[in-house]
């Protein structure tokens, strides 16, 4: 049974890389087709991509 996101976003808070990995892997598409709407180019998605993620990570404790 897999997790919820609530629960894998309590485990990456205590620390629990693979939690956020999990996470990472289940909104990747949507993250980035997000962004390529944004942006409108698949560099600067790309980029931007990377970018909403080490935020999240950065800041999954805040």
């Amino acid at each position: 049974m897999a997790l919820s996101d609530i629960d894998l976003i309590h485990q990456a808070k205590q620390g629990n890389e693979n939690a956020f990995e999990q996470l990472v892997y289940r909104y990747d598409r949507t993250v980035l087709s997000i962004t390529l709407k944004y942006t409108g180019n698949t560099d600067d998605a790309k980029d931007l991509y990377q970018e909403v993620f080490i935020r999240a990570y950065r800041g999954i404790n805040n």
